[in-house]
């Protein structure tokens, strides 16, 4: 579904991301891991097209997106969700979810409501409320339900457990679980390392903006090395 051929992004003269190899198949969930600033937001947004990489190439099902605006890229199946939530607390629930499906039909826009409600019962509880009235826990429901309208084929989580208690963690963590098995390609940038690592197939560990591990999910959580090296347990 997704490759990342030796990317490199930068900020001025400082080099965030560098040659970084990357792949998600079909239906997987891949965490990508690694301490602050290691560059894991940087391949998020690279991957959205809200960074352009100095060097190397991105690839969408066999197509090569690198040169595409973020427009494009979310037509083409890309959603991103970002760090810090970020949604519009003057508007409702259904007007921020409305405003995610920009690009869909009246029809594929009442589908995805409905969708959204499936998924997270609370949103539909709430759905006629401010955003700004919602807990933090529902906000990010909202973030993540928001990033679904656009029916992507691939999903890009940025930090989606940050702030949120540990039993509203889970929950979030749940619907991760149920949008993989709806189809869906993730891409989960996490500082909470036993959690993904829990729900993910693939893992990528970063440090200094490169590689430092991959693995299977398993096999990276067994090796212990992640929270030695990069997340400073």
């Amino acid at each position: 579904m997704l490759r990342l051929e030796g990317i490199t992004c930068a900020y001025g003269p400082v080099a965030a991301v560098r040659d970084l190899d990357l792949e998600a198949r079909e239906r997987a969930i891949v965490c990508v891991l690694g301490a602050n600033g290691a560059g894991k937001s940087t391949t998020l947004k690279a991957i959205a097209g809200l960074v352009a990489p100095l060097s190397g190439r991105i690839w969408l099902a066999g197509r090569d997106i690198t040169p595409l605006p973020p427009p494009q890229r979310v037509a083409l199946g890309i959603a991103l969700c970002p760090e810090g939530r970020r949604i519009f607390p003057e508007f409702t629930v259904e007007e921020n979810l409305r405003i995610g499906g920009h690009i869909a039909s009246r029809e594929e826009v009442a589908q995805g409501i409905a969708r959204a409600v499936a998924l997270f019962p609370r949103l539909g509880e709430r759905i006629r409320q401010s955003a700004a009235t919602l807990s933090g826990g529902e906000q990010q429901m909202l973030a993540i339900a928001r990033s679904l309208m656009s029916r992507p084929k691939l999903l890009l989580l940025d930090e989606p457990s940050l702030g949120l208690a540990p039993i509203v963690m889970r929950q979030i963590f749940d619907r991760i679980r149920a949008i993989r098995k709806e189809g869906a390609t993730v891409v989960l940038v996490e500082q909470n390392a036993n959690l993904a690592l829990r729900i993910a197939d693939y893992a990528y560990v970063l440090a200094n903006g490169r590689v430092a591990i991959e693995g299977s999910a398993k096999m990276v959580a067994a090796s212990g090395v992640v929270e030695r090296s990069y997340l400073g347990a």
